[in-house]
């Protein structure tokens, strides 16, 4: 039941109590330069997750981003 809603962020639920989503993207994501070329390309990305509870006083959120320096 995976959807991206109007402003850009995937939803993987519909708020019905207890279910689980998922989404996969549909194609490898290409990381080299060129076919060839062992080299790398660089990329940063940032996840955040939200969990709303049954109550209103209830939920969790959880994010995860990179520290802007290559490894």
């Amino acid at each position: 039941m995976a959807t991206v809603t109007s402003n850009g962020l995937l939803m993987l639920t519909n708020g019905t109590n207890q279910l689980k989503g998922h989404a996969f993207f549909p194609a490898p994501l290409q990381f080299h330069r060129a076919p060839n070329n062992t080299a790398m390309q660089s990329f940063s990305t940032a996840f955040v997750i939200g969990i709303i509870g049954a109550f209103e006083d209830q939920g969790s959120l959880a994010a995860a981003a990179g520290s802007g320096r290559a490894a």
